[in-house]
């Protein structure tokens, strides 16, 4: 379960990353300054290969106009999860 929950929260701030760095028009060189880290590493966050750290997340969250539909968003797909896991198994 917990390797799903990962997975689960990996994709979804892979989405927020790119959303927001659409939303705000910004190169991945300029996400990457704002986020305060390398091009590099911002550049693996969009493609999946790594997930955001703890300071990326929160910094990542709080440019949301309301990080709390995204938090949302989150509990209730991880909520899913759970109710699938407990009827399969």
């Amino acid at each position: 379960m917990r390797k799903e929950m990962k997975s689960l929260v990996k994709a979804e701030l892979r989405n927020l990353a790119l959303t927001t760095r659409h939303r705000l028009s910004l190169t991945q060189r300029e996400m990457a300054e704002l986020l305060s880290m390398s091009e590099h590493s911002y550049s693996e966050i969009e493609i999946g290969k790594t997930s955001c750290g703890t300071l990326t997340t929160l910094l990542l969250i709080q440019m949301q106009d309301d990080p709390r539909e995204f938090l949302k968003r989150i509990e209730d797909r991880i909520g899913s999860l759970y109710e699938t896991t407990a009827k399969t198994g």
